[in-house]
């Protein structure tokens, strides 16, 4: 379960589609596809790849053939997997096709004036400038996220550049950001301005080797306007989609320091036969079957590894309505081979909707 992010190019008749949350065989990520007046479209690319030093390379060949409209989108994603032999002929190694198919999530920004710079942007990303490119890169359309982290906007998230996430970003009164982030190697700069509806952010980032010489300059230019309408509370709306939700540490057992609360998108997919996917952040669950308490709050477990250990997250009151999420967590950390519990955080989430639902009643 994940999310296609088609971001129209110059006009309805080419776009770029990402997976958000598919890896490997799974990602149906194409680029510059050409969509026909009836929705139809293919799209067909291929990567060589030496697995073996003195052996042909491993050849991906990747191809997208569906429909795609303002409400939905289906489609096939094809890998097929080989080599060619010195000969030229071809030997397959394996082969897979993956259906997609869902319905569109959120009704488009209408141009009305918005309160707040939380959200999705449709941005025109331009590299203005990179030390090691021959030649600089065509601009293209893309999406990214502003998450504010308070309510009057004063410190945000930035998350889709190509910088990766730059967190607790701050935002003068009048909209205009300008921030420098040292980093191991790297330094970043973040410039230009955030209003209600219209973002313009130049990033900079430098990498140095360990000398202190200067090895890659880049520089890039994001401008553009909201994607999505920003929810209504209590207008109808199905208990699916993306919460911001504010995630506070409540206990940790590992050095007694609690984290700073900070503000996540929790989002909600659906799944097969009233199962649910949560995304909280950078985790995501396996479909999980919701079964309602007494007072409308559930309540389930998972369990991933990194790191060598065993995580084991622990999900209750579990509240998803139309309009709010919230829950209890714990998670246990286990060391791999072992069964015993070494260090527990505990934390609370609540938050609201981001964005209208595209479907304006609930089935």
């Amino acid at each position: 379960y994940a999310i296609a992010d088609v971001v129209e190019q110059n006009g309805p008749t080419r776009f770029n589609m990402l997976a958000k949350g598919a890896g490997g065989f799974y990602d149906f990520s194409h680029w510059n596809v050409e969509r026909q007046s009836d929705g139809f479209f293919t799209d067909e690319f291929f990567v060589e790849w030496y697995i073996t030093p003195g052996f042909p390379p491993a050849v991906f060949i990747i191809n997208a053939t569906g429909s795609v409209f303002s409400e939905s989108l289906n489609f096939v994603n094809h890998w097929l997997v080989g080599w060619n032999d010195t000969g030229g002929i071809w030997h397959t190694e394996c082969e897979l096709s993956i259906n997609n198919d869902g319905p569109r999530r959120y009704h488009n920004w209408d141009r009305v004036s918005r309160s707040g710079i939380d959200g999705q942007w449709r941005v025109w990303h331009e590299v203005v400038e990179d030390s090691i490119a021959a030649i600089l890169p065509e601009p293209y359309y893309q999406s990214i996220d502003t998450i504010a982290q308070n309510q009057d906007g004063s410190l945000f998230d930035l998350k889709g550049t190509r910088a990766g996430l730059l967190a607790n970003l701050p935002r003068a009164s009048n909209g205009r950001v300008e921030e420098t982030i040292p980093a191991s190697g790297t330094v970043y700069r973040i410039t230009g301005w955030i209003t209600n509806d219209h973002l313009d952010l130049t990033v900079t980032w430098d990498w140095y080797n360990q000398t202190g010489e200067l090895i890659w300059h880049v520089k890039d230019r994001y401008r553009g306007t909201p994607r999505f309408q920003p929810h209504v509370k209590k207008s109808p709306s199905l208990p699916l989609g993306a919460f911001n939700a504010e995630i506070v540490q409540t206990a940790n057992t590992f050095d007694g320091l609690l984290e700073a609360p900070h503000r996540y998108v929790i989002d909600v997919l659906p799944a097969d036969n009233g199962q649910i996917v949560l995304w909280i952040g950078g985790i995501k669950t396996q479909p999980s079957n919701l079964i309602a308490n007494a007072d409308g709050s559930f309540s389930f477990r998972f369990v991933r590894s990194s790191g060598g250990y065993y995580y084991d997250y622990s999900l209750n009151d579990l509240v998803i309505t139309g309009d709010k999420i919230s829950f209890l967590m714990q998670v246990n950390a286990i060391p791999s081979g072992s069964t015993e519990v070494l260090y527990i955080f505990d934390y609370t989430a609540s938050g609201d909707k981001r964005f209208r639902h595209f479907f304006s009643t609930a089935p």
